[in-house]
C-alpha cells in the first residue's frame, strides 16, 4: 500500500505517470525485503522471492551440517568470466550496477561500477548485463577469448534464455543483450548470490 501511495503522490504532485511494470516489481521487491528482514532463518534471497513470492509458502530445508554456501570459481582455460549485479537503496530511489571480468586464474582484468538512476529491480539486473557486455566487447584485447556471464537474477537469466516470457516494457533491452550474446557466442549462467559478492559490492558502490 505504501508503494501505491508514493506512486499516487508522484502522479498528483510531480506530474509523473503510472508505470505499471515498475510499480509491480517495486511492490514485490519491498515485500521480499520485509520478509527477509523478518525471517532471516528462512535463507531465501530477495531476488528469489521477487521472482516467486509463493516460495514463502514452501518449506526450506537447512544446509547439511558441515556444508557452506558455494563460492565463485574461475572459468576454464580459453574463457573469461564476467560477473554482474544490480543494487538499490531500500527506498528504491537510487540504483547502481557493477561488474568485474576475470580470467581462468581468477586475475581481475577490468571492472565497472556506476549509477543508473531508479526503476524496478529487474531493470537494474538487465542494465548490468547489457552494460557488462558492451564493456567487455569494447576492450579489444579480449576479443579472442570466449565469455561467460554470471548473474544471480533468476528473472533476468530466464528472460534472456526465453525472451518470449519477457514483458513488452523490457523487451528492447533483452533483445539488445541477446543480439550481442548470439554474435559473440556468450554463455549466460544463473549463480547463487554467494558466488556474486564482488559484483554486488561494485553495484552498491555504484549507487554513490
Amino acid at each position: 500500500m505504501w508503494s501505491i501511495w508514493l506512486f499516487r503522490n508522484d502522479i498528483i504532485f510531480a506530474n509523473s505517470h503510472l508505470d505499471v511494470a515498475q510499480l509491480f516489481y517495486l511492490v514485490r521487491f519491498r515485500a521480499a525485503l520485509w520478509f527477509v528482514s523478518k525471517t532471516p532463518a528462512a535463507r531465501f534471497s530477495v531476488e528469489s522471492l521477487v521472482a516467486d513470492p509463493t516460495l514463502t509458502d514452501k518449506p526450506r530445508l537447512p544446509l547439511a551440517k558441515g556444508l557452506s554456501d558455494p563460492v565463485w570459481s574461475a572459468p576454464p582455460v580459453g574463457f573469461l568470466k564476467l560477473n554482474v549485479d544490480g543494487a538499490m537503496l531500500r527506498d528504491g530511489s537510487k540504483w547502481g550496477i557493477g561488474g568485474l571480468l576475470r580470467d581462468n586464474f581468477g586475475v581481475l582484468l577490468a571492472s565497472f561500477s556506476l549509477p543508473i538512476g531508479s526503476g524496478p529491480p529487474i531493470l537494474a539486473e538487465l542494465e548490468a548485463i547489457s552494460h557488462g557486455l558492451d564493456f567487455v566487447f569494447t576492450l579489444n584485447e579480449f576479443e579472442n577469448s570466449r565469455l561467460i556471464v554470471e548473474c544471480d537474477s533468476a528473472i533476468a537469466v530466464e528472460w534472456i534464455s526465453q525472451p518470449s516470457l519477457c514483458p513488452v516494457v523490457f523487451a528492447p533491452l533483452v533483445k539488445k543483450c541477446l543480439e550481442c550474446i548470439k554474435v559473440n557466442s556468450v554463455i549466460v549462467r544463473l549463480i547463487p548470490r554467494s558466488c556474486n559478492v564482488d559484483a554486488d559490492s561494485l553495484a552498491k558502490a555504484g549507487i554513490g
